[in-house]
């Protein structure tokens, strides 16, 4: 008797010392989904062309699937959902500040891309790449 009972609670303690596997997902969504949340990614590279010298356009998500950040002239937010690789935005309002030049071309070609679809990737160095219809973003 006393051995049997040794031994379930030797293999009790065992199981309570056993290191969990990291979760698969979260109740907020995929492995991926969280990754996207936990910083302000900043713009490098918008439709392969790079971004104008003063310009600072960011993408900022939240868990609860809120969306916001700056276009590089006017601050915006939103909504966005992830399926597997495939991220996409819902509506999308920003304020209205006047914005010339080379900072309304990127602002345009910015919001564009959030428009439709975009497939994601996350590679090894955190380079984030958003690829839809209209264009792309490349982040870190």
């Amino acid at each position: 008797m006393y051995r049997m009972l040794s031994l379930f609670c030797l293999s009790l303690g065992l199981a309570a010392c056993a290191t969990p596997e990291p979760p698969e997902s979260t109740p907020g969504g995929d492995v991926l989904a969280v990754r996207l949340s936990m910083n302000e990614w900043v713009v490098e590279n918008l439709m392969d062309a790079g971004i104008p010298d003063n310009a600072h356009a960011t993408l900022t998500f939240t868990e609860d699937g809120a969306v916001s950040g700056s276009t590089g002239c006017n601050r915006y937010n939103g909504t966005w959902t992830l399926s597997g690789d495939q991220l996409v935005f819902g509506p999308i309002a920003s304020t209205r500040r006047a914005c010339f030049g080379a900072l309304n071309d990127m602002e345009q070609k910015f919001l564009s891309v959030l428009q439709e679809p975009a497939t994601l990737s996350l590679d090894q160095t955190g380079l984030l790449r958003l690829q839809s219809a209209n264009g792309s973003i490349e982040a870190r």
